[in-house]
């Protein structure tokens, strides 16, 4: 008896542990196990990318996990503690949010989303560097000199067939 108190004690605790934690998942598997995580709170990490989108009292942003990205219905207040999101010049701000996820989310049109209850900063983002290749600036050159000595030819050549034609003429 003692046992079966035991396990079913134990049980309770890491039910409890599970719950109170958060379900930490991936855009992958939401989308795959959308019926089972529909509802839960969820912890979901990643990149914050593009505009962050205020309506009132509340805002959008989308995370990047790496692979897909997650809208995410977040407080206005919360979304300000974001200083950089990614785009072509910016690695964005890495966060965490904590959440319920809605596979149909019918205050928002049926979309699916998680309407984030905190936002945990992780590592700050940056500026990026896309230096340009030496290599892909000569060539560049080359090209266009070359483009330009084949507009010269070809002209000299027609020039030269006019003044043959008309000589003929």
């Amino acid at each position: 008896m003692r046992q079966i108190v035991f396990v079913f004690l134990l049980m309770v605790i890491v039910f409890i542990a599970f719950t109170a934690e958060g379900l930490a998942v991936d855009v992958n598997q939401l989308v795959e196990k959308s019926k089972f995580y529909d509802g839960k709170e969820v912890v979901f990490k990643g990149e914050v990318v593009g505009d962050i989108m205020v309506r009132g009292d509340y805002a959008w942003i989308n995370v990047f996990d790496g692979a897909n990205a997650m809208g995410i219905w977040i407080k206005t207040s919360e979304a300000r503690k974001i200083e950089r999101t990614g785009d072509y010049k910016n690695k964005g701000d890495i966060v965490e949010t904590r959440g319920i996820f809605n596979r149909a989310c019918k205050e928002h049109g049926g979309d699916t989303d998680i309407h984030g209850e905190s936002l945990i900063i992780k590592k700050r983002g940056r500026q990026l560097a896309h230096p340009v290749s030496f290599l892909k600036i000569f060539t560049a050159i080359g090209l266009a000199v070359l483009s330009e000595a084949a507009f010269l030819f070809d002209r000299h050549i027609q020039r030269k067939r006019l003044a043959e034609d008309s000589f003929t003429s």
